[in-house]
C-alpha cells in the first residue's frame, strides 16, 4: 500500500507491506543546514508508545521528547538518533 500527505512545509510518502512501514519526506522549499544527527534518522513506529517511552527514559537514552507530535527520540551506543513514533501518529492504516 502507498499513500501520501500534504503537510505545510513537505510532501510525506507512505509505504508498506502490512508489517513494516516506509515513510519518505520531501521538504516544499531547498534550504541550506548543516546535517547533523538530528536530520538523518530511522524512525519506528509503536503500540505501546506510552510503556517505551518510560523504558528508554530509564535506561537514560531518549534525547528529546515531542509530545505535542506523539514522538521521541533516543540515542543509539554510537550516537545515531532513532525517532519513535505512537502509531495512531502513523500517516496510513493497514
Amino acid at each position: 500500500m502507498i499513500d501520501q500527505k500534504e503537510y505545510p512545509d513537505a510532501f510525506m510518502i507512505y509505504m508498506t507491506d502490512g508489517e513494516f512501514i516506509l515513510e519518505l519526506r520531501q521538504f516544499k522549499e531547498s534550504f541550506d543546514f548543516e546535517v547533523d544527527r538530528r536530520v538523518n534518522h530511522i524512525a519506528f513506529y509503536t503500540d505501546d508508545f506510552e510503556n517505551d517511552l518510560k523504558r528508554h527514559q530509564a535506561m537514560k537514552i531518549v534525547d528529546r521528547v515531542l509530545l505535542d507530535f506523539g514522538l521521541y527520540f533516543i540515542i543509539d551506543p554510537d550516537g545515531h538518533s532513532i525517532e519513535i513514533i505512537r502509531n495512531s501518529e502513523c500517516g496510513i492504516r493497514n
